[in-house]
């Protein structure tokens, strides 16, 4: 019991700009999928990044910075 405690203490919660519900600090949100924050944490970069779409491209991303 006191291990969840520990773990439901660390998690950070944000609202919505689209659906205005508290959600879980992700790139997007669980309930609508709006974009939560300008630059996504990109887990194909590994690193802060503003791909400029508002929905993750996953993998597409690599292709499409290769383009340019």
């Amino acid at each position: 019991m006191e291990k969840e405690k520990r773990l439901e203490e660390t998690v950070v919660y944000t609202y919505c700009p689209q659906c205005r519900k508290k959600v879980t600090d992700n790139n997007f949100c669980v309930e609508c999928g709006a974009k939560l924050h300008k630059q996504c944490n990109c887990f194909v970069l590994h690193k802060p990044y503003d791909c400029g779409h508002s929905s993750c491209p996953g993998y597409s991303l690599l292709i499409e910075m290769a383009e340019k």
